[in-house]
């Protein structure tokens, strides 16, 4: 069982979009002062997340009439180092400070992928573990536990109509969710698609 990411040093990896999209991410925590609560990010179970995300995306897709997808080990790697370089590196983007993008990553794994006339597509979030969060569109959140995160995370993607669509979108087949939890509880996730 995986629990809480480690910081890795693994050298630059990349991003792009064929379908370009701008991670959606929330403001900020509402308050630096830490809660006394019974969970601490250091029993985060990612593997846990991930699976919580891939759920949710397969419920949304079904209750959209769309085909569930296939949870993808390979894409999920590409996906974790993309989440865990971000957080390496200081930025939040489908394009690393390098100029690199997610087919780059893809091609850097040894991940092909040509679904239905598509190379690939990526989502990214960015949110706090069992911190209250301030967004612009849904209040203030907190996530508690693994299943809140992750379908948190989801509502992120579905509050924006790009993001929607590309996880909605009928051509995929296969998804990788990776996501990496930084000390201060920062949850960063990337889905990547084929």
């Amino acid at each position: 069982m995986r629990r809480r990411s480690k910081s890795i040093g693994t050298g630059a990896l990349a991003v792009i979009l064929v379908v370009s999209l701008i991670g959606v991410g929330a403001t900020a925590p509402v308050s630096s002062a830490t809660e006394d609560t019974d969970q601490s990010a250091d029993s985060v179970d990612i593997d846990d997340v991930e699976q919580a995300i891939h759920d949710a995306v397969n419920e949304e897709r079904a209750a959209h009439g769309v085909d569930e997808l296939e949870f993808d080990d390979e894409l999920r790697d590409v996906a974790y180092v993309h989440s865990e370089d971000m957080v390496e590196r200081s930025y939040f983007a489908h394009e690393d400070p390098d100029g690199d993008r997610f087919l780059d990553r893809y091609e850097d794994a040894g991940y092909e992928c040509s679904v239905n006339g598509y190379l690939g597509g990526e989502n990214l979030a960015q949110t706090w573990f069992d911190t209250p969060v301030a967004t612009d569109d849904r209040g203030t959140v907190h996530y508690e536990d693994e299943q809140e995160l992750g379908e948190g995370i989801v509502d992120q993607w579905l509050g924006s109509s790009g993001h929607e669509a590309n996880l909605l979108a009928e051509h995929w087949e296969n998804q990788g969710i990776g996501v990496f939890v930084t000390d201060d509880d920062q949850v960063y996730a990337t889905q990547n698609f084929c």
